[in-house]
């Protein structure tokens, strides 16, 4: 009898112990059934009643790489040591890693079995909505568009409702253009895309330049020093990629433009470098002062090779071609926002706003293409071609033909002279790059030539002699001579101006459409223009009206009837090819 109620006491205190137990569990599994509240994303201590274990924690938490890219996505692992799990979990990417400031960079996305409890706060994070036992666990992490900060995975892990752990840290992940000796031991200037570093050595300054490169081959980038936000007057080194050789030269900025110097090594040592995974690196020695021996721009001087002791900002560019004959650089050049002394410690960053804007240059093209493309073409072809349609009507007491021509041609006076002075605007003088072609240096020269014929025809307008005079035929020929050859030499200009600007290809290719449609509608006008003055006489250069006996009547042709609808047709081509090319001019500009 005793032993079968000491059997019975032992299977209730069994029983009792088996229910404890599992109403401890389901205790256990209930306070993170659903991941972590919202109200602990700054703190990331979950309200457990307990205090957070202060013994090593047995899990590890580890990135795909250290170092990462603007907008780059990385796997980051929660791991449990061998023979242990965890229950639940809370991360964070966190600035510098840091438990008091809780801001967090990028984003993190994990499977469906995970969420982010942060999105009231905006922050980035992910936590379990699940109860299941836990070993290891992957997530995604995808870098912001601006690679600036250095960020350290910190997490919560819950291995029980009383056994947990916090301020677990994964290895710093830091920005691939950063260096974390950066404003400590060496002197920095990164950006996104780009990280330059120089410690000062005797009598001269050591730097090395890193950059993401889009091309393997033929590839520059430049170190500017400038006493002034713009361009113009620099003194610059630049490194050159050509078939897998580095090379460093001299070089300076004369207003907009760029050019070697004379002895194109003055001053500086090339240590070479590497183009490893996309990246370009270069090394170079820069004397910190040369004492001058010559003057004259582009020339080795103190005038074109700046003295490091004192204070300059940086402009950091790159592009395609060889450093000797440079190309227009591809982005717009980063700009430290302060002067520096090169010669003591500094960490500087190049914000992204500072180095974007809008693009004078894509501006000025735009301009130009609607005054001459658009406007031009049809002033010239009513000037030359459409006397003698409706030779009766008038607008505002004046023939429509000329009404319509000196509409067009005076709006092509103030849009070539707005793009004249965008332009000037933009390169802040006369711009001349020695690294362009002799075609490409003829632009700017072009541009002030078309500016000044622009000008003077409608002035030679104003002044024409009576038409009975008798130098009213040379006012004609020349008037008509001038604002042809402002016409031609302004399509060539823009072809110009679309290579130095590196357009899409499509914009050259509408360019030569546009020119094939001008020279098939000039020819089938001139023919019944030539007729006209086989049957009629008179003279196609007047600009003002004749009597009637004169211009009334018109060429009896097929074309001439055919006339104000051939005009329409034309209007509507050369309208629908400025558009496309102002579409690409502004894509380009996007990207």
């Amino acid at each position: 009898m005793t032993r079968v109620k000491g059997k019975i006491m032992d299977c209730r205190q069994i029983l009792a112990k088996s229910f404890l137990l599992g109403i401890l569990l389901l205790g256990q599994v209930m306070c993170y059934p659903s991941g972590a509240p919202d109200i602990v994303c700054s703190s990331m201590i979950p309200n457990h009643g307990v205090s957070a274990n202060n013994s090593a924690a047995p899990y590890t938490i580890t990135t795909s790489k250290s170092t990462y890219k603007s907008n780059e996505e990385i796997t980051v692992t929660i791991q449990a040591n061998s023979g242990l799990y965890f229950m639940g979990f809370f991360i964070q990417p966190r600035k510098n890693g840091s438990i008091s400031q809780p801001d967090t960079v990028g984003t993190l996305t994990g499977d469906s079995l995970t969420k982010n409890p942060c999105v009231t706060s905006s922050q980035a994070a992910l936590t379990h909505i699940n109860k299941t036992v836990k070993y290891s666990v992957n997530m995604t992490w995808r870098a912001p568009a601006e690679a600036l900060d250095t960020v350290v995975f910190v997490a919560t892990i819950v291995q029980s409702k009383f056994v947990y752990w916090v301020n677990v840290k994964s290895p710093e992940v830091t920005p691939l253009f950063y260096d974390p000796a950066c404003g400590k031991t060496i002197s920095c200037f990164h950006g996104n895309t780009f990280l330059i570093t120089w410690a000062v050595n005797g009598s001269y300054v050591d730097f090395e330049m890193k950059a993401s490169i889009p091309d393997p081959d033929n590839y520059w980038m430049s170190l500017g020093f400038s006493s002034d936000k713009y361009m113009g007057d620099d003194s610059v080194v630049d490194c050159s990629l050509q078939s897998g050789s580095v090379r460093s030269y001299s070089s300076y900025n004369q207003g907009r433009s760029n050019a070697p110097l004379d002895n194109n090594v003055y001053g500086i040592i090339g240590r070479g470098g590497s183009l490893q995974n996309g990246i370009f690196t270069c090394s170079f020695s820069r004397a910190i002062k040369v004492e001058a021996k010559r003057k004259k721009r582009a020339a080795a001087s103190a005038t074109t090779f700046f003295d490091l002791n004192e204070n300059w900002y940086l402009f950091f560019a790159q592009g395609k071609g060889p450093a000797t004959a440079k190309s227009q650089h591809t982005i717009p050049p980063m700009i430290s926002d302060t002067k520096t002394n090169l010669l003591t410690i500094s960490d500087l960053t190049a914000p992204e706003e500072s180095s974007t804007g809008v693009d004078l240059a894509l501006v000025h093209g735009s301009l130009m293409i609607v005054a001459w493309i658009f406007l031009a073409s049809i002033g010239t072809v009513t000037a030359r071609f459409y006397k003698s349609v409706c030779p009766e009507s008038k607008l505002c007491s004046e023939k429509v033909w000329f009404q319509i021509h000196r509409a067009c041609m005076v709006l092509v006076l103030f849009l070539v002279a707005a793009g004249f002075i965008v332009i000037f605007v933009e390169v802040r003088s006369y711009s001349e790059t020695g690294g362009w072609t002799d075609l490409q240096r003829a632009h700017p020269i072009l541009g002030i030539i078309i500016m000044a014929l622009t000008i003077i025809n409608p002035f030679m307008a104003l002044f024409r002699p009576h038409p009975d005079a008798p130098s009213r035929k040379f006012f004609n020929v020349a008037h008509f001579a001038v604002g042809i050859v402002a016409f031609v030499l302004a399509i060539i200009n823009i072809f110009i101006g679309a290579d130095l600007e590196k357009l899409p290809k499509n914009v050259v290719n509408l360019l030569w459409a546009y020119v094939a449609w001008f020279i098939f509608i000039v020819l089938v006008l001139e023919q019944d223009f030539i007729q006209s003055r086989k049957e009629k006489g008179g003279n196609s250069y007047e600009l003002n009206d004749l009597p009637e006996k004169e211009t009334s009547g018109g060429s009896t042709s097929i074309i001439h009837k055919l006339k104000p609808g051939i005009l329409a047709i034309h209007a509507v081509i050369v309208l629908g090819l400025t558009v496309a090319m102002l579409v690409l001019v502004n894509l380009s500009e996007e990207s």
